[in-house]
């Protein structure tokens, strides 16, 4: 399991010392590789992007367009589980007596997984088919660039 961590300090060792058997390589430390201000180097640090959604739209922008309707019921897109939830006037999802700013949030609560793409896993009746609010963004998407 240590063989490559042992033939790499060996290697950087030098070629006159002699692998470090791995019950004592374990107490070795390694070197601490140095480190470089970034005002020592003249690099000025990268700027942080501030926090921000990954689309334009939100829920609230299809509330807003009449895309969805505040108390509209949402429903589970996934087979085999069937979550309701509901959309609130201001955007927010509310699942399981909790509130949730995210759609992503709420799907990972409705369906305990660890990740959940909330604009896929929800979905509303549209003339009795299922419709995912990623269509519905999409849709309002195109109305926006006139397309």
């Amino acid at each position: 399991m240590f063989k490559l961590r042992d033939r790499l300090r060996a290697e950087s060792a030098g070629p006159a010392t002699k692998p470090v058997p791995v019950a004592v390589a374990a107490a070795v430390p390694l070197p601490a590789a140095p480190v470089q201000s970034s005002s020592a180097a003249g690099a000025t640090p990268a700027p942080r992007r501030p926090a921000q959604q990954r689309h334009a739209e939100s829920v609230k922008d299809l509330l807003d367009a009449g895309l969805l309707v505040a108390g509209e019921a949402l429903h589970t897109t996934r087979r085999g589980q069937d979550h309701r939830a509901i959309v609130l006037p201001n955007g927010d999802i509310e699942f399981g007596g909790i509130v949730y700013h995210s759609l992503s949030t709420a799907a990972k609560a409705a369906s305990g997984n660890t990740s959940e793409p909330g604009w896929e896993f929800w979905a509303v009746a549209r003339d009795g088919k299922a419709v995912t609010l990623y269509n519905l963004r999409v849709r309002l998407q195109k109305e926006r660039s006139g397309g």
